[in-house]
């Protein structure tokens, strides 16, 4: 899907990149994803209606990291942007598959937001999403089988039959997750976390698998 939304780079000369979401318009500083937003659709937020939450939430985090200079939150706006404003279209697999394969360098989030941007359909075949914050993911029909999802928030993830065979989901946040119908054969749920709004496949113990029930 070609993107038709333009960034006007000329709108964000002068600012200043630096940690953290801040009012940009007044101030004249925030973070990456505060300058796409601005520069895309005078959003003053860092999490844009035009930008996929999945990626918004991983440039946020590159954006803040200890080692993340100037020049590479520039590159998140002036190489990302383009490619992240319209990603707001795309399935969450597709979201996902940038956040399994990226690591934690602006290199390889770029890198494979350009590969993404080309997929039609993600496969998150043995895919790395440990600590991935994917709350409220459409992830249903996701092949995600032997998928590392340890710690991962998938608070209110749409997971309904996917194939989670041979996950490790040990210690992931399943909160009102919807997994009605998915495949958990073999998957690893010790210390996993659900509620009573987390729906399970039919016939399956949880608490027998390891994960644990929080209550209010």
């Amino acid at each position: 899907m070609t993107n038709t939304t333009a960034i006007d780079f000329d709108k964000i000369e002068g600012i200043t990149l630096i940690e953290g979401h801040h009012n940009i318009e007044a101030t004249g500083t925030g973070c990456a994803m505060d300058a796409i937003a601005w520069a895309a659709t005078g959003e003053i937020t860092d999490m844009p209606s035009c930008v996929h939450p999945v990626l918004a939430k991983k440039v946020q985090a590159l954006n803040d990291a200890e080692r993340c200079t100037n020049a590479d939150r520039w590159r998140l706006v002036r190489d990302g942007g383009p490619i992240l404003v319209g990603s707001s279209e795309w399935e969450a697999k597709r979201a996902c598959l940038v956040i399994a394969d990226a690591g934690k360098t602006v290199d390889g989030f770029l890198s494979t937001l350009r590969y993404a941007a080309d997929l039609s359909i993600a496969n998150l075949r043995s895919a790395k999403l440990s600590f991935a914050d994917l709350s409220s993911a459409d992830l249903s029909i996701a092949n995600l089988r032997s998928a590392d999802l340890r710690f991962a928030d998938l608070r209110s993830a749409n997971l309904r039959s996917a194939n989670l065979r041979s996950a490790d989901l040990r210690s992931a946040d399943l909160r009102s997750a919807n997994l009605r119908s998915a495949d958990l054969s073999f998957a690893d749920l010790r210390s996993a976390r659900f509620d009573r709004l987390t729906v399970w496949p039919d016939g399956f113990d949880a608490a027998a698998a390891g994960a644990v029930e929080e209550t209010p």
